[in-house]
């Protein structure tokens, strides 16, 4: 038995689906490109529950790229320790020091420098 796909049904069946069962997180209703790096980046191999106050404590604490690069790696490493992964905290404050340093605390937003700072071929295709 062969049944007929239908496309436009789907995608409103999806749809609905979604919106009855969606979960709500801060970081899919900001345009910051700052706070949606920092999710991405705390969102790596983690679940959405464990980072969501993580997340809205760190962007409250480090509103910025700048910020990040003044403080002190322990700090972070601190605030973001229960989420473990290591790297993460390093990358951040290493990509932070190199944003504010190069690109005057902005995101740029040409695919072969988001590249040269190590975001992700994925994440750059989101903000190219």
């Amino acid at each position: 038995m062969n049944i007929p796909f239908r496309k436009e049904s789907f995608q409103k069946n999806l749809f609905k689906w979604w919106q009855e069962n969606k979960r709500e997180f801060s970081w899919r209703k900001t345009k910051d490109p700052y706070k949606i790096l920092v999710a991405e980046i705390l969102l790596h191999r983690t679940k959405a529950f464990q980072v969501l106050k993580i997340y809205e404590n760190f962007v409250e604490v480090y509103p910025d790229f700048q910020s990040i690069a003044n403080s002190n790696f322990s700090d972070i490493e601190i605030i973001l320790y229960s989420l473990g992964l290591k790297w993460r905290t390093e990358k951040l404050y290493q990509m932070s020091i190199e944003i504010v340093k190069t690109y005057d605390g902005q995101i740029p937003l040409e695919k072969d420098l988001l590249l040269k700072l190590q975001i992700g071929r994925a994440s750059c295709r989101e903000r190219v």
